[in-house]
């Protein structure tokens, strides 16, 4: 494990049974000890630390986002494959085991032309900026703000079932500080329409819909997906699939990264969860840009 103070670090190590601890990163990253490296760090530290690690033939699994800028991403991408390692974002609904069920489930409530995907969990450091103070969640500068750290699940549901859009729109709710507290977005297809909607400013306890015109699919969580039900004309629902524990949804993701770095069989192949990735990566800058141009 690895913390700018040490102390912090040994008692992480201590309380979780670690092997090692380090306050410098190029010390981790140098260890011929470690395989891989889980980065969790605030959302402007991604790719250089990704970098760091990959440079030293380290598979890295990343938070969400990967990275800040498409073009960062890509990059990484290409250092993983030049050092013969892997690179994979934590996502936990790209993971998700029923996944396929929902996919397979749009196909029968007749056409779909529409959905509403909606991740507006209030922040508990929301106070705290209230008070006056400048939490990290809530600077740009750390790549904070509503978009990166919920939106991004919403935007990621869209492309997994929908695919990259052919127009966005977007606007957003900028705080003093710069990071954007709430927004929103519509990502135009073909013959539909997804209204995307962030806040880290209030909280929302209504369901994501996928409406077609012979029934509506509710999603209770576009992070964790929830409990997912089909709703038929008349008003009799079907449960999809149950919620599952978060630990069931991580050790899922978990194991396909597992898979990655030794070559093993994986629920969501490799190449896809990169080509997801970079997708998403595309689609949250011109969100970004519709937004009122806010890059990092």
């Amino acid at each position: 494990v690895y913390s700018r103070d040490r102390e912090k670090a040994a008692l992480f190590a201590k309380k979780h049974g670690a092997a090692s601890y380090y306050d410098s990163l190029e010390s981790m990253a140098a260890d011929p000890g470690i395989d891989a490296v889980y980065l969790a760090s605030p959302n402007a530290c991604h790719a250089p630390q990704a970098e760091l690690f990959l440079t030293h033939k380290k598979s890295v699994l990343c938070e969400k986002p990967l990275t800040l800028q498409t073009g960062e991403a890509e990059s990484l991408f290409a250092l993983a494959e030049q050092n013969g390692v892997v690179l994979c974002e934590a996502i936990m609904s790209a993971h998700h085991p029923e996944l396929s069920v929902l996919r397979d489930s749009i196909g029968k409530i007749g056409a779909v032309h529409s959905a509403s995907f909606d991740f507006s969990q209030l922040s508990s450091k929301y106070p705290a900026y209230l008070a006056g103070k400048r939490p990290n969640v809530f600077l740009p500068e750390l790549g904070g703000g509503c978009l990166e750290d919920l939106g991004v699940y919403a935007v990621y549901l869209a492309c997994l079932l929908f695919g990259e859009p052919i127009a966005v729109q977007a606007d957003a709710l900028f705080l003093e500080t710069g990071a954007d507290g709430a927004g929103g977005a519509f990502l135009q297809y073909n013959d539909l329409l997804v209204t995307l909607t962030y806040s880290k400013m209030a909280q929302s306890y209504s369901a994501s819909q996928i409406f077609g015109d012979a029934g509506t699919i509710l999603v209770e969580s576009v992070s964790q997906l929830g409990q997912c039900e089909m709703v038929l004309p008349g008003g009799k629902r079907e449960v999809l699939f149950p919620a599952r524990s978060r630990f069931d949804l991580m050790r899922q993701e978990a194991q396909d990264f597992l898979a990655y770095c030794e070559g093993g069989k994986a629920m969501v192949p490799y190449g896809q969860a990169r080509n997801d990735s970079l997708a998403v990566s595309r689609i949250m800058k011109r969100i970004r840009l519709a937004s009122g141009g806010f890059l990092f």
